[in-house]
């Protein structure tokens, strides 16, 4: 069982006395980084001034949005007061940001390019609402900031301490709700928000709907004025990461859709649960957080692209365990504006909802062995059980999915038998991606590929671990029955495990993105590429081995190249059941970091698109000599790893370190290599310990130096900074030794002069080698009279006959240490011999 781990990492955080936002990068060669923008959003159809926050912002050139409806420009910085007395301009330029009017409701990512690169992503919102600045002082009743509903306040935690009251007029039986973001805005604020009568009376208080995201809901008591207050909800955290947009109004809200997944493509109707629906109707028992709900009979329209089928189509925050999501959003619009997204799933086959009752296996409601079921824990202590047929033998795929579409669920899934004998049973996702930079885990239980151990019936028991609270609209699921079936994923990044970041390329030179992949069935190498990198750069020829889980993506700048900031989609390509399935890969990035040491994930999240930027001055390359080997268990390889460093001041030692060390193909034996000041290459040993498995073996190395720097090279102290760039991958094929075993033929007795005899070889095949084995009869030197034709054992079989021949004139006698010979070619290019020697005895 596990709960909602974003909220969860911040705790921990707060337990051990870390906080998620000061993590800060060692220092390194600058790059901008955002650590957020003010305000974090307006309403579409308006300009506004935004201010950036973070480090390394100055001498900005652009600012980026992923919709190109938003674009910004510099604001002129006012002329100095004294022409005389120039003045350098401010570090942190504000910028007026325009937003069309027909940019859609949701949140997008803004980037900041300057001279250094292109900054990690922040959110920015877009909305309908009016848009406010919230005003300090507000701390108390008193000053409370008098407000118009409906509207969107932009405000924020100054410091742990900070309260901020809002006042509104509201009428009797009006429907209020206050929606406070944070999480979903790229914010570190924990907010709770409560609503008074200006008696002091509270009529609520709310907070975690979603993440961090609070949600209040209240019907007013009568006409008048109310109070809201804004506060962090342990007084522990404040500060300019501590924003939030506080939606005040009686607009639509979603709290969920069901069925939670419709065919691609195909017009569904689906029940809209939620709040101030026009047109919904009150269902009696139904509460989400106590307050009552409403529903709504809509139709979607779901994208009718093929390439949407396996694409993740939503504007709200997208978390590291929904990489493996495909879908789209539903905003509900009506006359008091338009809703919170909601993520509806990609159904592989026609949607079957769950009949009510099935509380028990005997009332288990019947369905196939594909088939896409939509059901729901709808009160305490709901159990909700299906059955199907199967065949011994038959496998057959069971995959709920809750938490990763948005639902707040804690599911486990059991099999049992007709009798209610237990088969199996899974509860959370073990596959976690990484356990620092990118952590997926979901409490959504693993797959279970069930292979049935007789004919039969067999029953499947969905159930929530925390059915006790947790029940209701929210609590919905996907149930998806299918055959086995192959696919993988991939997710991209930058390589800073532990901050926020972007990649930054320099000509000469090389660098790159962590690639995690993930594998569903035995998906063999995928081979990776790239569309849309600048004139300049290129992707470094790389197939991903089978066994991979992660590897380090290396593009190649040329001498020469120009300034460039780019947008590329990389793409992975493997073959599955005999065709080439591609599959875009999903670029997400570190959102807050932690500091190294600490065993707590960062909070990462996925983005809108994958960035680049290419800068001048180049300053380290590292080259091996050779970037592709062949080598048997056990074998060693020479090489010489080239440094050429690239600025006067790294007249220093450079260190080579191996990424992703593998303890059984390694490099320098997975110990760093420093190549000393006075030196421009370095010796370095791989090696492929004896015990290592045949196959395709990727080696990740990085190049790093720590020198003075300045971003002012006129500066009077320069401290030092360490910046390291990426090495060519080295590809490493290990060889076996051998590719079988081969005990000495099976010889007939004595062979008689003149008469044929037949040997029958026996091979036992190695390393799943299922290719031709050529065998060869060696007699020992002066033999006459005996001969044997090479024989081919035919790929897949482990057995063949050889014959020996003699003539009338062949000498009787013994014949010891005939060699026989079964050759392989591992790969169908590198011959495999294996021996041995026997005797034969001539006879008249």
């Amino acid at each position: 069982m596990r709960w909602n781990l974003r909220p969860f990492v911040s705790v921990m955080a707060l337990l051990m006395g870390v906080s998620l936002v000061s993590a800060q990068p060692a220092p390194s060669l600058p790059l901008p980084r955002l650590d957020s923008v003010s305000p974090a959003g307006a309403k579409s159809g308006t300009s506004l001034e935004l201010t950036p926050a973070g480090t390394d912002l100055e001498e900005p050139q652009q600012l980026l949005f992923s919709h190109p409806g938003i674009t910004a420009e510099l604001v002129p910085v006012p002329p100095p007061a004294d022409p005389k007395k120039p003045t350098p301009p401010p570090a942190i330029r504000n910028w007026k940001v325009t937003i069309a009017a027909n940019v859609p409701v949701g949140i997008y990512d803004v980037r900041l390019v300057n001279a250094f690169g292109i900054s990690n992503p922040r959110a920015f919102a877009v909305g309908t609402d009016p848009e406010l600045a919230e005003v300090e002082p507000n701390n108390d009743v008193p000053q409370a900031q008098k407000i118009t509903l409906p509207l969107t306040i932009n405000g924020g935690f100054a410091s742990p301490t900070d309260v901020d009251y809002y006042q509104f007029t509201g009428k009797k039986g009006q429907r209020i709700l206050a929606y406070a973001a944070t999480s979903s805005i790229d914010s570190k604020a924990r907010p709770a928000i409560e609503i008074f009568e200006l008696t002091g009376k509270r009529l609520t208080i709310a907070r975690n709907y979603h993440l961090h995201d609070g949600l209040a809901d209240v019907t007013l008591p009568a006409d008048g004025d109310y109070l809201i207050r804004m506060a962090e909800f342990t007084y522990t955290q404040g500060g300019p990461q501590h924003f939030y947009r506080l939606t005040i109004g009686s607009g639509p809200w979603i709290d969920a859709v069901y069925p939670p997944m419709v065919e691609p493509g195909k017009p569904s109707q689906v029940t809209v649960i939620g709040r101030n629906l026009p047109g919904g109707q009150p269902v009696a028992g139904l509460q989400v957080d106590g307050r009552p709900v409403e529903s709504l009979s809509v139709t979607i329209t779901p994208p009718a692209d093929p390439a949407a089928a396996s694409r993740l189509t939503f504007s709200g925050i997208i978390e590291p365990k929904q990489y493996n999501i495909d879908g789209f959003e539903y905003r509900f619009t009506g006359p008091t504006g338009t809703s919170n997204p909601i993520l509806v799933g990609f159904a592989s086959t026609a949607v079957t909802l769950e009949k009510e009752p099935n509380d028990r296996r005997e009332m288990a409601q019947a369905i196939g062995t594909t088939a896409e079921i939509a059901g729901r824990i709808d009160r305490q202590g709901d159990r909700d059980w299906y059955r199907f047929e199967a065949k011994a033998g038959q496998v057959v795929r069971l995959e709920c999915f809750s938490d990763r579409l948005g639902m707040p669920s804690d599911l486990s899934l059991v099999i049992t038998n007709a009798m209610g004998g237990f088969l199996r049973e899974d509860d959370d996702t073990t596959e976690v991606v990484n356990p620092v930079q990118f952590f997926a885990r979901t409490s959504d239980p693993n797959p279970i590929d069930f292979s049935a151990p007789a004919d039969g019936v067999y029953y499947v028991l969905i159930r929530s671990q925390a059915d006790s609270f947790q029940y209701g609209p929210r609590f919905g699921y996907r149930l998806k029955v299918s055959a086995p079936s192959v696919d993988f994923r991939l997710v991209v990044m930058p390589q800073d495990d532990r901050n926020p970041s972007s990649l930054r390329l320099r000509p000469d030179n090389l660098d790159g993105y962590d690639v995690f992949v993930i594998r569903s069935g035995n998906v063999g190498p995928i081979a990776l590429s790239m569309d849309g990198l600048p004139a300049g750069v290129s992707l470094l020829p790389q197939v991903v081995p089978a066994t991979a889980k992660q590897t380090q993506l290396v593009l190649s700048v040329a001498p020469g190249t120009a300034p460039a900031t780019a947008f590329p989609i990389l793409k992975g390509t493997a073959t599955i059941d005999g065709k080439p399935i591609v599959r875009e890969a999903r670029p997400a990035s570190v959102t807050w970091g932690v500091p190294a040491g600490q065993n707590i994930p960062t909070l990462a999240r996925l983005d809108r698109a994958l960035v680049l930027a290419v800068r001048d001055q180049p300053f380290l390359k590292v080259t091996p000599s050779q970037t592709a080997l062949t080598l048997k268990q056990g074998e060693k390889a020479n090489l010489t790893v080239a440094v050429a460093r690239q600025r006067p001041e790294l007249k220093v030692p450079v260190i080579i370190t191996t990424l992703l060390p593998d303890p059984n193909v390694t490099f320098n034996n997975n110990q760093p290599l420093t190549v000393a000041p006075d030196k421009n290459d370095g010796p370095a040993v791989l090696e492929v310990k004896a015990p290592t498995a045949p196959g395709k073996y990727l080696l990740h190395l990085r190049g790093s130096a720590t020198f003075p720097f300045a971003k002012d090279p006129k500066a009077a102290q320069k401290p030092n900074i360490t910046a390291s760039v990426a090495l060519p991958t080295i590809a490493v094929n290990v060889v076996p030794t051998i590719a079988l075993k081969l005990p000495a033929p099976t010889v007939p007795g004595n062979l008689k002069i003149g008469e044929m005899a037949t040997l029958t070889v026996k091979i036992e095949r190695q390393f799943a080698y299922a290719g031709d084995v050529k065998l060869k009869l060696t007699f020992p030197m002066g033999t006459t009279g005996l001969t044997a034709d090479e024989v081919t054992i035919p790929a897949g079989q482990n057995e063949a006959n050889v014959i020996v021949k003699t003539t009338k004139d062949t000498p009787a006698g013994p014949r010891n240490n005939v060699v026989l010979t079964a050759t392989a070619n591992w790969d169908g290019s590198i011959p495999l011999s294996h021996e041995v020697k026997f005797n034969l005895n001539v006879v008249k």
